[in-house]
């Protein structure tokens, strides 16, 4: 299997602002530090299973943001932390006030933390599976409108702590679906994504403790964000006129319009994608889920969220589908160290645990290699939306999404070239073949 070239915008960008600054300069330690936490970030990378492709990780989360470290990172908490928070991504502890605020009017609703982000606004609805008691009891209330307009919010959990981000999707409740059998608890939910509030506080922290032996749900106190703005701050202090503003806007947004056409004709067309990177159901997919869209879709804040939708669903295809090359590789080997190492007959499934430890540090490094690749690729559907989710700013996250696709285009020309030198010079030496012995 030929392992994709990749090409992150990302990575080159860190490195070079880093090779920019000099070591006396505030500039250089800001960097440094960052590029400490992002090798610790690389080291504890190596220390979680990440065979499933799944990156609901904190860790992960500093990696993201050690690449990026200008824009704003993902801000957690545990629901027992009323006070005070210890956001690991940033330089310094950051405050949180989770107390009542008066100056805002909070919105009381059933909080719903998942390995998922989901993005307000998107075209089409969402499916909640509810087995665990919590979130059946939660679906069940709801469905009694013991909550106002069926609302109820949604925040992603990073698995290797535990911890809930701040920032939240809001669900309505369209239908729900009561598929119990006894002993067995199961309500499907189909909602639609309304809205981003940020969590403020928790009114029953305790049901969130390791010890809680209950069914009861977790109940957040929000702050609904209506509006965000639709420009930055000019915190940093520098002169821009409203009309130099709109200039760089309205580039940007014509930029990104034309990186995407430009990803979808090539996942349209291509045949060296088909058959180096994707599988035909994976290109048929993200054909039928790529809309045209217009330079209005990026202006307007609220119909931006349906091109993030659309990245989103790329993103996940592609993750799904690079899962499923690797199993498919790795079943193949196991089998086949299997017939090769083992005695006795061949029992399948293959366990891993009965092959060699040298074969098991085999497949674990190809899982390894494989996960890196994609990691690398900038288009992970979980982290990199919640950044989205984080940011109040319509034009940061048409910065974001534009280096997103920007990234990914360069990926695939690049990988595009590649294939195309190599079968150039494939065809080049059957040509001299057939002189030589035609």
């Amino acid at each position: 299997m030929i392992r994709p070239l990749i090409i992150s915008s990302f990575t080159i960008q860190s490195v070079f602002a880093f090779s920019q600054c000099s070591i006396n300069d505030p500039t250089y330690v800001y960097q440094s530090k960052f590029q400490s936490a992002r090798q610790s970030a690389l080291n504890a990378r190596r220390s979680h299973t990440t065979k499933d492709f799944d990156t609901a990780y904190e860790y992960l989360a500093q990696d993201r943001h050690s690449q990026l470290p200008n824009s704003k990172p993902i801000s957690w908490f545990r629901p027992a932390d009323l006070e005070r928070q210890t956001n690991p991504f940033h330089l310094e502890d950051v405050e949180i006030q989770y107390t009542s605020n008066q100056d805002k009017k909070l919105t009381k609703m059933p909080l719903y933390p998942c390995g998922e982000v989901h993005v307000p606004f998107a075209c089409g609805n969402y499916t909640l599976n509810n087995i665990q008691e919590r979130n059946v009891n939660m679906a069940k209330d709801l469905a009694n409108n013991q909550w106002p307009s069926s609302l109820f919010c949604v925040a992603l959990r990073a698995k290797d702590t535990n911890r809930i981000a701040s920032t939240a999707t809001v669900m309505q409740v369209l239908q729900m679906e009561d598929r119990s059998v006894p002993m067995h608890s199961k309500i499907v939910v189909t909602c639609k994504a309304v809205g981003i509030a940020q969590i403020v506080s928790i009114d029953n922290p305790q049901v969130w403790n390791d010890d809680y032996a209950g069914d009861e749900y977790l109940i957040a106190n929000v702050d609904i964000r209506l509006n965000d703005s639709i420009t930055d701050s000019e915190s940093d202090g520098t002169t821009t006129t409203t009309s130099e503003k709109n200039h760089q806007y309205t580039s940007l947004a014509n930029q990104l319009l034309s990186n995407y056409q430009s990803v979808k004709s090539i996942y349209s067309t291509s045949t060296t994608i088909a058959s180096n990177e994707l599988p035909p159901y994976a290109l048929t997919a993200i054909q039928s889920s790529m809309p045209n869209y217009t330079i209005s879709d990026i202006l307007q804040p609220t119909k931006f969220w349906s091109v993030i939708d659309t990245l989103q669903t790329l993103c996940n295809t592609l993750r799904q589908a690079k899962f499923n090359i690797l199993s498919s590789t790795i079943n193949e080997m196991s089998v086949d160290m299997a017939m090769e190492l083992l005695d006795g007959p061949l029992e399948l499934p293959v366990k891993r645990h009965r092959l060699p430890k040298e074969a098991q540090w085999k497949l674990n490094e190809m899982e390894q290699r494989a996960f890196d690749d994609y990691w690398e690729m900038g288009m992970d559907p979980v982290l990199d939306f919640q950044m989205l989710m984080e940011m109040e700013c319509h034009w940061e996250r048409v910065e974001k999404v534009a280096m997103m696709v920007g990234g990914e285009l360069e990926r695939l020309e690049a990988k595009e070239s590649l294939v195309r030198v190599f079968l150039e010079g494939e065809q080049s030496l059957m040509d001299r073949g057939d002189e030589v012995f035609g």
